[in-house]
C-alpha cells in the first residue's frame, strides 16, 4: 500500500496536535510526510513548533502554510498529514518557473530565478527555459519542458498520482507534469503568508522553508491505477441555460452560439434579479462564473473577471478558456451560512487521544476559501464547544490561492486552476 496513513487533526490549543504528531512519528519512523499547517495559531510560537515538528518527523518531509478552515472550525488549528510507503514514492523540489505575480515592493527581472532568498534552486538563469511567451509553450510538446530533477529519470509507466504545493506561478511546473500521462494531478496554491511569516507563501522540504517555487510527491505504485479524482462547487446557482463557445482567444471567450456573450450575461444577470451597480457587470459582492459541463455534470468552474457589452467578450481568471466547442453556463455564487465541510461530506468526530487512532487512507481534499478567512460568510455557524476534532482517513488543506487539477475533462488543454471559494478538489486512493 502505497498511501498509510491520512488524517486532519483540528484543535484550540497546541499540544493536541504536537502529541497526534508524534505519535505517528513513532508508528511510521523513516517515512515520508506530506503536511500542511493552518496559519491561525493562537502565537507565532506555536505555529513554529509545530511546523519543527513536522519537518523533523522524518528524513523525507513537504508541506505549506495553509489558510483556516471554513465555518465552525475557522478558529480551530488545522494540521493535515499524508504518510507514505518509501519504496513507492518520490519526493521534489521545483525551481521551475511560471507567470510571474506581482509583488508589492519586489521587483524581478524576466528570467530571473524565482527566489533570490532560494538556498536550493538547482538552476541557473541560462538552464530555464524562456516562458515570455506561454501560448506557444502550452500548444508546444511537454518533453521540451523543464521538470524538477528528482523527476528526471521517470516515465510515464512509472506514475500514477502527483499531489503538490505550490506558490502562484504554477505554470512551468504543471505543463512539464503533463508528460506523465495517466496519472492524475493535484497541486495546491498555498495560502499567502506575508503577514505571517514574512514570505509570500511558506513551503518546505525537510528542515528547509522556501517563500517560491513547488514541493511535491509522486506515487509511483501502478496499483494506484484506479486512483478516483473529482470536484465538487457549493453555492452556485445556474443564470443560465448551456451554451457553446464558438470562439475564444487567451482568456477571453469571444462569442457564446456566436453571440455577444458580455451581452448575454448582462441578461441572464437581470433576468436573475440581480443587481449589476452602476458601471459594469460584474459588481465586486457578487462573483460571477463560467462553468463547463459535461454529460449534465459541473466539472470545473472560472471566475469570470470582466465583460465588455460593446466589444462583446467576457475575460475568465485562467491563463486559458476552455476550448472552442465546449459546452458552458453561467452561473453566480450565492452567500451560504451552512458549515461548507459538512455539506461536501467532510465530518469531524471528537478526537479521543487515549485511543492513538490510526486511520486508514482514504481522501486527499483541497478546499477553496474565501480571501481572509472563511468566516466571514458562515457567520451564523456555531464553533463546538469541544477542544479537539479528527477527521478521520481524510487530509484537507484549504487555501484561498485555490487548486490546480489535471484531470481531463472536455472542453481543457493541459492544468485548470480553481479558486472559487467552496470548490472541493480529491484524489481519492
Amino acid at each position: 500500500m502505497t498511501v498509510l496513513h491520512l488524517s486532519t487533526l483540528i484543535s484550540r490549543s497546541t499540544a493536541p496536535i504536537l502529541a497526534h504528531i508524534s505519535h505517528l512519528s513513532r508508528t511510521f519512523p523513516a517515512h515520508p510526510l506530506l503536511f500542511s499547517v493552518s496559519h491561525n495559531t493562537a502565537s507565532h510560537d506555536d505555529l513554529s513548533n509545530i511546523v519543527k515538528k513536522l519537518t523533523t518527523f522524518s528524513q523525507q518531509t513537504i508541506g505549506c502554510l495553509a489558510a483556516p478552515l471554513p465555518g465552525p472550525y475557522s478558529q480551530f488549528t488545522a494540521c493535515s498529514m499524508a504518510i507514505f510507503d518509501p519504496d513507492h514514492v518520490v519526493m521534489f523540489r521545483s525551481t521551475v518557473p511560471g507567470i510571474q505575480q506581482a509583488q508589492v515592493g519586489r521587483w524581478r527581472p524576466v528570467g530571473q530565478p524565482r527566489s533570490d532568498s532560494d538556498k536550493n534552486l538547482g538552476q541557473t538563469k541560462q538552464d530555464l527555459p524562456d516562458v515570455r511567451d506561454w501560448e506557444e509553450i502550452w500548444n508546444g510538446n511537454s518533453e521540451r519542458a523543464v521538470l524538477p530533477n528528482e523527476l528526471q529519470g521517470l516515465s510515464s509507466d512509472d506514475v500514477a498520482s502527483i499531489i503538490y504545493l505550490t506558490d502562484r506561478s504554477p505554470e512551468g511546473l504543471s505543463h512539464s507534469l503533463t508528460r506523465f500521462t495517466g496519472a492524475s494531478k493535484l497541486g495546491m496554491v498555498a495560502s499567502s503568508t506575508p503577514f505571517v511569516t514574512g514570505r509570500p507563501f511558506t513551503l518546505s522540504r525537510n528542515r528547509d522553508i522556501y517563500d517560491s517555487g513547488a514541493v511535491g510527491i509522486v506515487l509511483k505504485n501502478k496499483k494506484l491505477d484506479k486512483v478516483t479524482v473529482k470536484t465538487s462547487f457549493l453555492d452556485l446557482e445556474a443564470i443560465s441555460e448551456p451554451m457553446t463557445i464558438t470562439q475564444c482567444e487567451g482568456n477571453m471567450v469571444i462569442s457564446l452560439d456566436n453571440q455577444n456573450p458580455a451581452q448575454l450575461l448582462l441578461s441572464r444577470i437581470r433576468g436573475s434579479g440581480l443587481s449589476t451597480g452602476l458601471t459594469g457587470i460584474v459588481k465586486d459582492e457578487i462573483q460571477f462564473a463560467l462553468g463547463v459541463v459535461e454529460n449534465g455534470r459541473l466539472n470545473q468552474v472560472f471566475n469570470i473577471t470582466a465583460g465588455d457589452p460593446s466589444r462583446g467578450t467576457i475575460a475568465l481568471d485562467t491563463p486559458r478558456s476552455p476550448q472552442q466547442g465546449t459546452l458552458v453556463q453561467f452561473f453566480h455564487r450565492t452567500e451560504q451560512t451552512n458549515d461548507s465541510l459538512a455539506r461536501h461530506g467532510l465530518y469531524f468526530t471528537p478526537y479521543m487521544s487515549t485511543k492513538s487512532p490510526l486511520f486508514a487512507p482514504k481522501a486527499f481534499n483541497i478546499l477553496s476559501v474565501t480571501d481572509g478567512g472563511a468566516a466571514t460568510s458562515q457567520v451564523n455557524v456555531s464553533a463546538p464547544v469541544q477542544e479537539t476534532f479528527v477527521l478521520g482517513n481524510q487530509f484537507l488543506a484549504a487555501s484561498e490561492n485555490g487548486f490546480l487539477s489535471t484531470f481531463g475533462h472536455a472542453g481543457m488543454q493541459g492544468t485548470w486552476t480553481c479558486n472559487l471559494p467552496g470548490s472541493l478538489a480529491t484524489v481519492t486512493f
